[in-house]
């Protein structure tokens, strides 16, 4: 995948069916979770035990999954991307995949 490539932590959310027989008949990738690894380390530096703020940018691609973004805040009071999440809603279930 292009993101292990490139250097990012990944995880995903996905949908598996199965016929009667234990086969993966259809696999379906509900939400993709994404953070470089310097944002990582700044976020455990800088948000442990402070603030994260979590928020949506609707359809911004072609799929019109909800992009959510979790911002922390520095020590010199300017935000930054913690970590980015394609999900299918603004569900809990979606919200608790990303923590």
């Amino acid at each position: 995948m292009e993101l292990h490539e490139a250097g990012f932590v990944y995880r995903t959310r996905v949908r598996v069916e199965e016929d009667g027989e234990d086969n993966v008949v259809k696999r379906q990738t509900l939400q993709l979770w994404f953070v470089d690894r310097e944002q990582l380390n700044v976020a455990a530096r800088f948000c442990s035990d402070f603030l994260l703020v979590i928020d949506g940018t609707f359809n911004p691609n072609k799929e019109r999954l909800p992009l959510l973004i979790a911002v922390g805040v520095l020590n010199s009071g300017y935000t930054f991307p913690v970590c980015f999440s394609y999900c299918p809603s603004e569900s809990e279930e979606s919200f608790m995949f990303r923590l």
